[in-house]
């Protein structure tokens, strides 16, 4: 039963319990987090040492950060 105030909820396999919002699945990206021949060049390991505007870094918190992908 919908509440008129936006998109239902739907069920996406490993994203936790049913919401409105679609994620959009990459797994060309997988390689840089778990790929066996990822090497030392991790962007997720780089980007946090980088001047904001090298490493795209949108915004920055204490634990996290936003990056352009």
């Amino acid at each position: 039963m919908g509440t008129g105030q936006g998109p239902e909820p739907t069920e996406q396999a490993g994203v936790g319990e049913p919401d409105p919002f679609q994620r959009m699945w990459t797994p060309h990206r997988l390689a840089y987090v778990s790929g066996p021949d990822r090497g030392n060049d991790c962007p997720f390991c780089a980007v946090p040492e980088l001047p904001d505007a090298d490493g795209l870094v949108l915004a920055r918190g204490k634990l996290v950060y936003a990056v352009l992908t």
